[in-house]
């Protein structure tokens, strides 16, 4: 099994980058044309030469790149001389700077880029939400390379849903191994759009974004801690299953990740081993966010202080959500527990029928109780003042009679 991991384009992480286990590393410039999955806050700063350079060593090295354009909607730009023109100018960029890979979630780019620039690989993004043999057929007649599963306990938990699609179609398939994304999650197509959004060169909001579905996640996933089992992950002691169900390569999700860190996630799972919080694994810790924007202090202010459009002396009151949420998950004790839904499926059983992994949780899960409350707590204040409005007004409340 051979990995799709994130970079930060410095040239330290391509020179450690061992050929043998990574087969791919994935990136994009923090801003740009389509912007992609993630917000230009979270996303390492690099110019375009910086991006060159960090390709051509990973090339020296037999890893290939891979260009993330995974937005979901460009606002219909796209659908105009002036947009189908920068459209373009990014293409020309990408392919000239030596990717092998582009990284699509909307047909249409799929369509564009295959007729235009035939000499790049295309792959599906995970925000394309294939989750069905049809979806992935469909996007096999357009042209994908490969595809990055949806990721959802549905498909996550389906081996035999993995083994049919090996079957039936010919694109390599991929899955992310680190994120937590709530089980059938009610957040995922307004979650896709605005971080789409928010790094978006010529998008009026200019990188300001604030993460409420991130926030809302984490309430429902504390107030109910079985959602971190029904979320969808790999353990390193279980890639073997999905390999020989016909998954052909694992992806890292993070792209704030520390190089220390990241080179420490791909040995547990080069490795088949890991000891300690299975959480510390995950993508969408909010540790990571919190040293990504300490780490990128400029940056940050450049996106958040926006006077005109928060409340900025409110909005710093979301440090508060930098804490440490309680939650831990001791992963060896997980060891054999998804050899069972290999062996048997629970899909097409309702969750509050099944329940296991209501019985899973309460095994492995520990929770100190009293930080649980207080993450919580700060995310449910905070995400009051968002949906109250309070947070975009200035002066004193006023107060009912």
């Amino acid at each position: 099994m051979k990995y799709s991991v994130p970079t930060d384009f410095q040239d330290e992480t391509a020179y450690a980058m061992d050929p043998e286990v990574v087969g791919e590393v994935y990136g994009k410039l923090s801003s740009d044309f389509t912007g992609g999955g993630r917000p230009s806050l979270m996303l390492p700063r690099v110019s375009r030469r910086q991006l060159r350079r960090h390709i051509r060593i990973l090339s020296e090295k037999g890893i290939s790149f891979n260009y993330l354009m995974n937005a979901t909607c460009l606002g219909n730009q796209e659908m105009s001389i002036r947009g189908s023109g920068r459209l373009r100018r990014l293409l020309n960029f990408i392919s000239r700077a030596g990717a092998d890979t582009v990284t699509v979630a909307m047909p249409y780019l799929m369509e564009f880029i295959r007729y235009n620039y035939p000499e790049l690989k295309v792959s599906v993004s995970v925000q394309a939400g294939v989750n069905s043999l049809h979806r992935a057929v469909y996007w096999e007649s357009l042209g994908a390379d490969s595809i990055t599963l949806c990721s959802d306990e549905g498909v996550y938990r389906n081996f035999d849903f993995i083994r049919l699609l090996k079957e039936k179609t010919s694109c390599k398939l991929r899955m992310i191994a680190n994120l937590t994304c709530l089980h059938e999650c009610p957040f995922w197509l307004y979650h896709a759009a605005s971080t789409s959004h928010a790094s978006q060169k010529y998008h009026r909001t200019r990188g300001f974004f604030i993460d409420y579905s991130f926030m809302k996640c984490n309430v429902i996933k504390l107030e109910n801690p079985e959602e971190f089992i029904r979320s969808s992950w790999i353990r390193p002691e279980d890639q073997h299953l999905y390999e020989e169900a016909g998954l052909d390569m694992i992806k890292f999700a993070n792209r704030s990740i520390d190089r220390e860190s990241l080179l420490a996630l791909i040995n547990s799972y080069r490795d088949e081993s890991y000891d300690g919080n299975l959480l510390d694994l995950f993508s969408n810790r909010m540790g990571h966010y919190k040293a990504s924007v300490r780490g990128r202090r400029r940056s940050a202010l450049k996106y958040l202080f926006r006077p005109f459009t928060v409340n900025i002396f409110r909005l710093r009151k979301l440090r508060r959500l930098y804490a440490s949420s309680g939650i831990k998950i001791d992963n060896k004790k997980l060891d054999g527990k998804l050899q069972e839904f290999s062996e048997n499926s629970c899909t097409a059983v309702p969750c509050d029928t099944c329940r296991r992994c209501f019985d899973i949780a309460e095994e492995v899960l520990e929770c100190d109780q009293e930080a649980r409350e207080r993450f919580l707590s700060a995310y449910k204040d905070s995400i009051n003042s968002f949906i109250s409005g309070d947070i975009f007004k200035y002066g004193k409340k006023k107060r009912k009679k």
